[in-house]
């Protein structure tokens, strides 16, 4: 008896054994990591475990051993089968097992249970259940069970050799995505005895032991949870088959005249929480060829507050945080839903005084925080806006479509419900020959970062950069910085995945992209419209030792990507000077031959000049500003990382010669000063360094004059 309880779990022992061996990628090696079966989430590779649960009403006692690929498509789990059935130190069970996962020739796919014999004494029978998840979701699932038909969920046959097969329809395999799609997908089998049968006492309620990959002993006691062994082949292991990158379109260049009056419209893209500094704009061919080739580039763009409601209620109004009072990301902060936002400040803002001009506006996306489901923001006559619950979602999100609740449904992608929204009420302005304002935000690439399942092949192996700030802990810094740990080799995996995750994502931007503006070719108003780009802010992954976020004064965090092509710009062109998410609403004004309402107090300035000419004189520095609220720790089986903290409150000022001032009195009592083109990431903490001290105490009394500073005074 005990012969046959433990098969299906040294089945799983020897898949970790067998993804050792030499038929797999030299560097590939098992390692147990506990209790925890996400604590291998981030590795690639294999995960195997193995349980004895207690008597259940269905299928009674049992073992069970399973391996488990997160992050892979099926393909990639043809070839680990590959590598199993092949490697002479695998059982014959396992090797069987195996060899008989395959893709059939109708397109359909086998996965075959255990070996083990049906009919062994105990009553013992072999099943098998395949599981594909994506984005947390089990898509498929199938069991077979060759002595309970009653529980097979899909179509299976009995095995003569191995035992019993499930088979995944070839339609499912399509329909998800299966053979390409960046899937979790779990397989394996177990060994169950009758619920009538009568099964040794010395086994039941105990957990089997799997360390490094090998079998210890019975675990003694009550039940203790799974055991996994992971066998990582993140870096060098079985990967998906190659797939063909993006080629870039190629767009006219826009004509060197502006359009008359009344004949402009344009279109605003916003992501959230893009990097510029990390390098995510690299993977857009299409952007890129659009903006930055055929417009304009600015290469020191700034937001003036790096956390998402704030930032984007800056964007809209043109003003300061310090002088619309949204704050926060939280209703309490006076952000989206806020007392100071939603009313005279928001009345007051972009499309209001761009409606009064005559165009027609339209926004998709994400609008700030917290907007709920009946309410529209006023001057929007399109709205098609992202619930405050559904961020960080990108399946099952819900909407506020024009005042009334839309909830998607679990297989459509948010960027493309945004796209489909948009594209359908350009098309229908521009049948009416209507000038337009289209601002489409997606949320990507927000953690989660979500990426569509095209686009989950692409990027394998890839790590965040390693810049010189990465993983170094500062002592000089703020206690945000100064109290971080080195991040674990998990962490680092962890932060290395939301990095792929994140470019992932933004190929679903940039096919968003190239999607309006193949519209508007077709159309033939591409040459009338101007498209602008950028992000609510920036992102670090990883440097100071900070696996993952945002809020922190330091260029990662506070610069952004700037893109503007139109008629009359002029293509691969760039522009040095300082912009800043506040100039975004008056050059918008601008395009449409129109201003900010006088009683709209708009800090920014209009960016047109610099791209249309002459250059005027211009601002030389800017104050940046944030205000945390409460604190949060990401903690779990991979970081544990302060994200932020109450004292993590600070104003500053940046030059464009790159010297940098930062104070957070009287949170903390410290200050920082960077020369960010000498240290662009900000290791090296200046403020009492004698060399500094003169334009340290310039930019410390230029901040006392910029920190409550409005209209012109920020000048």
């Amino acid at each position: 008896m005990f012969r046959h309880w433990t098969t299906a779990v040294m089945a799983a022992v020897v898949a970790c054994r067998a993804a050792q061996a030499s038929s797999l990628p030299p560097g590939t090696k098992c390692v147990s990591l506990g209790a925890n079966p996400q604590d291998c989430q981030y590795e690639g590779g294999y995960v195997c475990s193995s349980v004895a649960f207690n008597p259940d009403p269905i299928v009674g006692q049992g073992s069970m051993g399973y391996c488990h690929l997160p992050n892979a498509s099926f393909d990639a789990v043809l070839q680990a089968a590959d590598a199993i059935a092949a490697d002479p130190s695998a059982s014959t069970a396992l090797r069987g097992s195996f060899d008989a996962l395959t893709i059939n020739p109708d397109g359909s796919a086998s996965v075959v249970g255990w070996a083990v014999d049906p009919n062994a004494a105990g009553g013992g029978r072999p099943a098998v259940t395949v599981a594909v998840e994506a984005d947390g979701k089990v898509i498929w699932t199938g069991l077979a069970d060759v002595s309970r038909p009653g529980l097979v969920t899909h179509h299976v046959a009995p095995d003569p050799n191995h035992g019993v097969t499930a088979t995944i329809p070839a339609s499912m395999i399509t329909a998800t995505g299966l053979r390409t799609g960046n899937h979790t997908v779990t397989f394996g089998g177990w060994l169950v005895s009758d619920p009538h049968h009568t099964t040794p006492p010395e086994t039941l309620g105990k957990t089997f032991c799997v360390t490094n990959g090998a079998v210890d002993q019975w675990c003694g006691g009550p039940p203790v949870p799974v055991t996994w062994a992971c066998c990582n082949t993140r870096s060098d292991g079985v990967k998906p088959a190659p797939v063909p990158p993006i080629v870039p379109a190629e767009y006219p260049h826009p004509p060197s005249t502006r359009p008359p009056p009344g004949k402009a419209s344009v279109v605003l893209f916003l992501t959230d929480d893009q990097d510029l500094m990390l390098g995510s704009l690299h993977v857009m061919n299409r952007t890129k060829s659009l903006l930055k080739d055929g417009g304009a580039y600015f290469e020191n763009f700034f937001v003036t507050t790096p956390i998402c409601c704030p930032s984007r209620t800056s964007l809209l109004s043109g003003r300061w945080a310090h002088n619309s009072g949204a704050v926060a990301t939280t209703p309490a902060g006076w952000c989206a839903v806020g007392k100071y936002w939603q009313g005279p400040m928001q009345n007051k803002s972009l499309p209001n005084y761009v409606r009064a001009a005559g165009v027609t506006t339209g926004i998709f996306g994400k609008e700030t925080n917290a907007n709920t489901a009946t309410y529209i923001s006023p001057g929007w006559d399109r709205f098609f806006v992202l619930g405050g619950s559904s961020e960080g979602h990108y399946y099952s999100d819900w909407f506020s479509d024009q005042g009334t609740l839309f909830t998607a449904n679990d297989t459509s992608y948010m960027t493309d419900l945004i796209q489909e929204n948009a594209l359908a009420w350009i098309k229908g302005a521009v049948a009416k020959d209507e000038q337009f304002f289209a601002y489409i935000a997606p949320h990507a690439p927000h953690t989660r970062a979500t990426p569509p399942t095209w686009a989950r092949s692409y990027f394998e192996g890839e790590v965040a950069p390693r810049a010189p700030s990465w993983n170094k802990s500062l002592a000089d810094h703020h206690w945000l910085v100064r109290s971080q740990p080195p991040m674990t080799d998990l962490c680092a995996s962890h932060s290395d995945q939301l990095y792929r995750n994140r470019l992932q994502a933004l190929l679903g931007v940039d096919a968003l992209v190239g999607a309006v503006a193949d519209t508007l070719l077709e159309a033939g108003r591409l040459d009338s419209t101007y498209i602008l780009y950028t992000s609510d802010h920036g992102f670090h992954l990883g440097e100071m030792s900070m696996p993952y976020f945002k809020g922190q004064p330091y260029d990662t965090d506070i610069r952004v990507p700037f893109m503007i092509r139109g008629p009359g710009i002029t293509p691969g062109s760039v522009v040095s000077s300082i912009g800043l998410n506040v100039d975004i609403a008056p050059t918008i004004a601008g395009l449409f031959n129109t201003v900010p309402f006088a009683d709209s107090l708009v800090d920014g300035h209009s960016l047109l000049p610099l791209v249309f000419g002459p250059a005027p004189a211009w601002r030389k520095d800017f104050v940046f500003e944030f205000w945390a609220g409460g604190k949060g720790v990401a903690r779990g089986p991979y970081c544990d990382h302060a994200m932020m903290a109450v004292n993590n409150t600070y104003a500053g000022v940046r030059t464009l010669d790159g010297l940098k001032y930062v104070d957070f009195r009287p949170y903390e009592d410290i200050e920082e000063a960077f020369n960010t083109t000498a240290d662009p990431f900000e290791m090296h903490n200046l403020i009492e360094d004698p060399a500094a001290q003169e334009w340290v105490t310039q930019l410390r009394a230029r901040l006392a004059v910029l920190r409550n500073c409005s209209l012109d005074e920020c000048w």
